[in-house]
């Protein structure tokens, strides 16, 4: 299409009826595109077995127009204002779940243990037996969290914030606690572990995982010492990242384009997230498509993009009355996916035209009737200049198959 003719959707484009959304606004600050989660959220896990680890965490939608629950997040390294989301992603960035934060009622109290309510609804399509654990950071974890998971048959294993009251004073940060030092804690099922990294600082770690003390004593640090660190912290270490990657990943190549209206935002947010997903469940279907290439993702991009547009060019856009120039753009797309063009049986199979660089004889016009007339497309299939008068979409001499090995070619 003409770039007009998309300014003109992205205008136009809305995911609610506007006359009646007033009426629901109050009730669901997400009418405006809610119709659209509600498709798109449950696919999500229906297409794709997540492995035993997975990972909570919240994600900012980079926003800074007019929204009620945009939200400002300073620790952010790309951004920092936009819309707050809490996912679910397994350990590869394959996101499972979606919730939009829209902030608190206007009638209602502020909202309590907000990061247990979070992970029970992200959590809540995995079942009560999946058996699977589940990495959070400190604004979520909690022991009454970990004995709902634990109801579930599922494990936590997370940092703790130190001013929460289960957790001892003798666990928190102190002068007199050596440094690469740590401090464990049993409790039934929960087990509980800090450790000192460097001086009047430690990390507390909840965990319903691992029931020993067990400590990595290869790991050095630049002088030689032995860091010490327990293989709770390093179990977190590797199952932590599952949104960061996600977030990590859409940020390289992203369809987000600069809009004032937040459904819209959102919209370019979930075709992110979908591209990302697709590409997870490609790679784990085809685990050697092109393997050997360093831009395995934007490959694949482009040829989703290029299969989305196909089904418009062979059947509406592939009509006679179409400009030189635009039935060239079209051959070349449909030749890079290798798809056939559509023939008909009276005349030859249609070849590709190319854009020439500069002007030149027409090859026909010159042989045949000793014309001047200049154009600046060939044919592909031989590369000999053809103008209008003696191509559609096929040059004279291939569609009569009288051209020798000997004519000239153009570099």
């Amino acid at each position: 299409m003409s770039r007009d003719r998309f300014k003109q959707i992205l205008v136009a484009l809305r995911f609610d009826d506007p006359l009646s959304r007033h009426a629901f606004v109050k009730k669901d600050k997400l009418t405006h595109i809610r119709n659209v989660l509600n498709l798109w959220v449950p696919l999500l896990f229906a297409n794709y077995v997540p492995g035993e680890n997975v990972t909570v965490d919240e994600q900012l939608l980079p926003f800074k127009g007019r929204c009620h629950f945009k939200q400002y997040m300073p620790n952010k390294p790309r951004s920092k204002y936009g819309l707050k989301i809490f996912m679910v992603c397994d350990i590869n960035g394959y996101c499972l779940n979606f919730q939009i934060y829209v902030g608190r009622t206007t009638d209602g109290p502020p909202e309590k243990n907000q990061g247990q309510r979070v992970v029970m609804d992200m959590v809540e399509p995995f079942g009560c037996n999946s058996g699977r654990n589940v990495y959070m950071d400190n604004f979520f974890t909690s022991l009454q969290l970990a004995e709902k998971l634990w109801e579930r048959n599922m494990t936590l294993i997370g940092t703790i914030r130190k001013n929460k009251a289960e957790v001892p004073l003798q666990f928190l940060p102190h002068k007199d606690r050596a440094v690469y030092s740590s401090l464990f804690g049993y409790h039934e099922q929960y087990t509980i572990v800090s450790y000192v990294p460097r001086a009047r600082r430690a990390v507390i770690l909840l965990s319903t995982l691992h029931h020993d003390s067990e400590i990595d004593e290869t790991l050095v640090n630049n002088d030689g010492k032995q860091l010490n660190k327990p293989e709770i912290i390093l179990d977190y270490n590797k199952g932590k990242a599952g949104v960061d990657l996600l977030d990590q990943i859409i940020s390289y190549n992203s369809v987000k384009r600069k809009c004032r209206r937040w459904p819209m935002a959102v919209f370019f947010g979930i075709v992110d997230v979908s591209l990302h997903n697709s590409f997870v469940i490609w790679d784990n279907i085809n685990p050697g498509w092109n393997i050997a290439s360093p831009h395995r993702r934007r490959t694949f991009l482009r040829k989703v993009g290029y299969a989305l547009i196909t089904p418009q060019l062979l059947n509406r856009r592939n009509v006679k009355t179409l400009h030189i120039d635009i039935k060239c753009q079209i051959d070349v797309v449909l030749n890079f996916l290798e798809i056939p063009l559509p023939t008909k049986s009276a005349e030859p199979s249609p070849a590709v035209l190319t854009k020439l660089t500069s002007r030149v004889r027409c090859k026909p016009c010159y042989d045949s009737e000793r014309r001047t007339s200049c154009t600046s497309t060939c044919c592909a299939g031989c590369q000999v200049p053809v103008c209008g008068k003696h191509t559609i979409r096929l040059c004279q001499l291939c569609a009569k198959g009288n051209l020798d090995s000997d004519s000239e070619t153009l570099e």
